[in-house]
């Protein structure tokens, strides 16, 4: 269960230490556990269990050298030492984020009038799966737009507690298990990447197993299954591996680039203005080709991991593709996290948290164009906020 519970919250581990290294540690050691504890339908070769495990190794150890590559202690406690605390010198993040609240309720309310489901049930996920991107999402991001917003409110003592809190509750409206677990993760990463908190290598275990109680708790709350068999719930539910083992097995059609292109065009282009958008695409063919069923009854698609389109794309040309992307990957994080340390804002943190792995709208698939336009929204809501403040003096620094 440990090696269970740092597999799926591994990206949590990216802003709590230093240490890179464990994360690929907890990797293999789920893959060990996962192979003892699941009966797989088909007969794993030796083989796919080496490419799998290089895969991880491969990816996480260039992101390692990647954000290593700009630690220097000294640059560090320079950085740390010069920091001012960006603040806001005006009434602005609070009465914005209870605007997105009730923006993101207006939207929730009229979706669940539309698709006949009550919000706060998996029903309510499912039938907006296809057709009600272009309000389901919407909805989604001003929920966790509020949410960081909230983290980021200065006036009123109340005012941060209880905006975090409104936003993580009405998360839990969508039905959705990452959409509810998004939000105490990203509280975990204000703490570090914003108030400079730090845990020692002894601590990480206990936060990464709390971490992961609240998400199995979160996969408790949305799925029946879960309620009546959850320790067989929680093993099956890591799916990552079991799929991407299918995938090296079996997949011998090499596409070229179809599903990474399809991944980044599609998911955020709203159907209501491209009709002929296809219903399935990128890693959805995936899931067609392997759970045809999951597909045609649309109630949540098995996930192939970070690596199974690029695997069905590329076959072995993807040792050097996730390379590549984990060393950009580790140096733009650390890269962000020492202009974290000099001059902490809304726009930075939310580049933060969207490259580690937790972008605040999600269609289903982290890719570059998902990417760009999260970190682009944080941007625009750091200008937002400043254009709101002028004229008459926009912010204030203040030594931390």
């Amino acid at each position: 269960m440990y090696a269970l519970g740092a597999y799926v919250t591994r990206s949590a581990i990216y802003g709590l230490s230093y240490k890179f290294g464990l994360t690929l540690v907890f990797e293999i050691s789920a893959v060990i556990a996962f192979l003892h504890v699941y009966d797989l339908p088909f007969q794993v070769s030796f083989t796919s269990m080496i490419v799998i495990s290089l895969l991880y190794v491969i990816y996480f150890g260039l992101l390692l050298a990647g954000y290593l590559l700009q630690h220097d202690s000294k640059r560090t406690s320079a950085a740390v030492s010069e920091n001012l605390n960006f603040s806001y010198s005006r009434p602005v993040v609070e009465p914005f984020a209870w605007g997105l609240i009730g923006l993101a309720t207006i939207l929730i309310l009229f979706i669940s009038q539309l698709v006949d489901a009550p919000p706060f049930s998996r029903m309510f996920y499912e039938r907006t799966r296809v057709g009600f991107g272009h309000l389901y999402y919407p909805a989604v991001l001003f929920t966790n737009l509020a949410v960081v917003l909230g983290l980021f409110a200065v006036h009123g003592k109340l005012q941060k507690p209880i905006l975090v809190l409104s936003g993580i509750v009405l998360s839990a409206a969508f039905g959705s298990k990452w959409v509810l677990a998004l939000q105490s993760v990203v509280v975990v990463y204000y703490a570090y990447a914003v108030l400079g908190y730090r845990i020692d290598t002894r601590k990480v275990v206990p936060v990464t197993l709390g971490i992961g109680a609240s998400l199995i708790f979160a996969f408790w709350l949305f799925s029946p299954f879960a309620r009546s068999n959850l320790l067989d719930f929680s093993i099956q539910y890591s799916e990552y591996t079991r799929n991407l083992m299918l995938v090296v097995e079996t997949w011998n059609e090499y596409k070229y680039g179809q599903l990474t292109l399809e991944n980044n065009l599609f998911p955020l282009l709203p159907r209501a203005l491209y009709p002929e958008k296809p219903l399935v695409f990128g890693s959805l063919r995936l899931s067609e080709h392997y759970y045809p069923e999951s597909v045609e009854l649309s109630q949540g698609l098995p996930s192939f991991g970070p690596f199974g389109a690029v695997w069905a794309d590329f076959g072995p040309l993807a040792f050097l593709i996730v390379g590549v992307v984990g060393f950009a990957q580790g140096f733009l994080i650390r890269k962000i996290e020492i202009r974290l340390y000099k001059r902490n804002h809304i726009g930075l943190f939310i580049a933060y948290i969207t490259l580690v792995g937790l972008p605040l709208i999600n269609p289903g698939v982290i890719s570059t164009t998902v990417i760009a336009i999260n970190i682009a929204i944080g941007i625009m809501l750091h200008w937002v906020c400043l254009f709101r403040l002028r004229p008459g003096g926009n912010y204030a620094y203040s030594r931390r």
